[in-house]
């Protein structure tokens, strides 16, 4: 499947969460980025900014505040830089589901793995970020799901790869859940 068929795909779930998943620690550690400078004006959170993770909020929500300018609404939405008029359908900066930290499955997908991979690919201001170098992939070609994986072909190898692979439970069943809803279709 390629990038615009599998957003589409996902832009149709409704937000999802299980808290029984808790150990995709990346995807935890950049919702947390989120909700500590969601808050803030740019300006402040660009002068505080010192990690990569940091460095990827301030592009997503750079992006976001660019769309909300276009729009009426403020819906805090991400649009994909390798493919137009390709947008998410998840408030890129409300990473959690409730107080308790339930993380939104929608968001972990559109936002902390497909947003991440194209503003680092992308995105003018992360191009030279070595921290960011294995999620530089350039174009993303196909989507492959298996049930129990999902993995990204791209163009770009890294580490003389041109595949990346995802096991986080919680996405791959919120995936799961996606590709099923599509075939009832």
């Amino acid at each position: 499947m390629n990038l615009e068929c599998f957003v589409r795909m996902i832009n149709q779930m409704e937000d999802f969460g299980d808290g029984a998943y808790w150990r995709d620690k990346g995807a935890r550690a950049l919702a947390d980025v989120f909700e500590k400078y969601r808050d803030k004006k740019i300006e402040d959170a660009e002068q505080e900014c010192q990690t990569a993770d940091e460095r990827l909020y301030i592009a997503i929500r750079k992006n976001v505040e660019k769309n909300d300018e276009k729009n009426d609404e403020k819906n805090g939405r991400y649009s994909y830089l390798q493919a137009e008029g390709l947008t998410a359908e998840v408030d890129a900066l409300y990473p959690y589901l409730d107080d308790k930290k339930v993380l939104n499955q929608k968001w972990h997908v559109l936002i902390s793995m497909l947003a991440v991979l194209d503003v680092a690919s992308y995105g003018e201001t992360l191009k030279n970020e070595k921290e960011l170098s294995n999620f530089r992939i350039g174009a993303i070609k196909k989507i492959h799901f298996t049930g129990k994986t999902l993995s990204i072909e791209h163009e770009e190898k890294i580490n003389g790869r041109s595949r990346k692979t995802y096991r986080s439970k919680g996405m791959i069943e919120f995936i799961k859940k996606a590709v099923q809803d599509k075939r009832r279709e």
